[in-house]
């Protein structure tokens, strides 16, 4: 069952609102699609995002940058003057005076702070031209998450429908993020095999991929993810496919 805990209040480093960032206390992973880009159909890990969009300013900002402000906790019931009185004389066994004034003791801001949005295509390539908070290693998030939404209009879920009704970006453009994002695997700022190679893949050079997945890929036993995405290259397949 996917829980969410208490959401951490924190600030936006562009404007300094209070926003609240949701925190997750489990996750379903049951009936959850796996596609051979990394990418899943499940809701609450699609939900985490290194990345924010702020709803003050409207400013996309890392998470990281954040500066935070401690947790913000379910508002307690109420109560009147009754059971107020009641739980002093009783020694506030069920810790319910202490909540009241846990709930008072927060700032008024954190109290009314919004939730961060999810960022868009928009805001993604936004954080690709602010030079001054992307590190290389950011940048292979962003394009990661580029290259997923590029491929969205190919998934299917699971009635058959696809996840988008049109490509987001351009064959041009879908080709130069997944250049861009590869030439971070050869300067090794990400190291990911598997990765590599189903990139490899979707670019048409399937030799390359097969050669990278040979080693790691199952033999006679369970298929895993690299050697299913090495049959995908072996049938000469560019195509974001189900695992």
């Amino acid at each position: 069952m996917t829980r969410f805990a208490d959401p951490m209040v924190i600030q936006c480093p562009q404007c300094a609102a209070h926003l609240l960032e949701s925190r997750l206390a489990s996750i379903n992973a049951y009936d959850v699609r796996t596609w051979s880009d990394g990418c899943s159909n499940n809701w609450a890990l699609n939900s985490r995002s290194a990345l924010a969009h702020c709803p003050g300013c409207h400013g996309v900002f890392w998470y990281a940058d954040a500066k935070r402000l401690g947790l913000l906790p379910c508002e307690p019931r109420p109560m009147n003057r009754f059971t107020s009185l009641y739980a002093k004389l009783t020694g506030d066994k069920q810790g319910r005076l202490a909540e009241q004034a846990e709930w008072c003791s927060i700032p008024l801001e954190a109290k009314n702070a919004q939730r961060t949005i999810l960022p868009e295509l928009p805001d993604l390539l936004l954080a690709l031209k602010d030079a001054a908070h992307l590190t290389p290693a950011r940048e292979a998030v962003v394009r990661r998450t580029i290259w997923w939404r590029s491929s969205d209009h190919l998934r299917r879920r699971t009635d058959g429908t696809p996840v988008k009704d049109a490509p987001v970006l351009s064959a041009t453009a879908t080709k130069e993020n997944l250049l861009a994002l590869l030439q971070l695997h050869e300067s090794a700022i990400v190291e990911d095999p598997v990765e590599k190679a189903e990139i490899l893949r979707q670019l048409g050079r399937f030799d390359e991929a097969i050669a990278l997945l040979q080693p790691i890929s199952s033999d006679g036993e369970k298929p895993n993810p690299a050697s299913k995405i090495m049959q995908f290259a072996c049938n000469r397949e560019t195509s974001v496919m189900v695992l």
